[in-house]
């Protein structure tokens, strides 16, 4: 009764070593030596797949790599690509800025002055008559001239 030993506590409070966790959840945290561990899953090196990166598959259309987190796998696309499978081209031919309209990737280029088409690669510089600037106001084609002073039309070979 009164004079009974007070429990004690067992073990040390720490986390079990990574090893340990790894063998009781079976979770590989090796990624079968074709990615990284970030905590919450595998992140593949490029052309490997599956959330243990055991696939030699490219998921990814060699422009990203495949990665598990906590809610899901897919790819995490390199910089200038985009789409599920990081075959979009968003480098807009280094002539243009892609812009992002939401977050399922849907967007465009808007191009730099004198350039157009979906990704930019269409010369518009005598789009105006060689007295104006083709601009791009939202994505591909969908622009227009500015006119240099004295010259107008929709492309600018109107003298004023």
């Amino acid at each position: 009764g009164e004079h009974e030993p007070e429990e004690t506590a067992t073990g040390t409070g720490d986390y079990e070593p990574e090893e340990t966790a790894t063998a009781q959840s079976g979770e590989d945290h090796t990624c079968s030596g074709h990615g990284t561990w970030n905590g919450w899953g595998c992140e593949c090196q490029k052309g490997w797949s599956a959330d243990d990166c055991s696939e030699q598959i490219d998921k990814c259309s060699d422009h990203g790599r495949w990665v598990t987190r906590g809610c899901g796998s897919s790819c995490t696309c390199d910089s200038g690509w985009g789409g599920n499978d990081c075959s979009e081209d968003h480098t807009c031919s280094g002539r243009g800025t892609w812009y992002q309209s939401n977050n399922n990737g849907a967007g465009g280029c808007r191009c730099y002055d004198n350039w157009g088409g979906d990704d930019c690669s269409e010369d518009k510089s005598n789009a105006c008559s060689g007295h104006g600037t083709w601009y791009s106001w939202m994505y591909g084609d969908a622009g227009g001239c500015w006119c240099n002073s004295g010259w107008g039309g929709s492309d600018c070979s109107i003298q004023q």
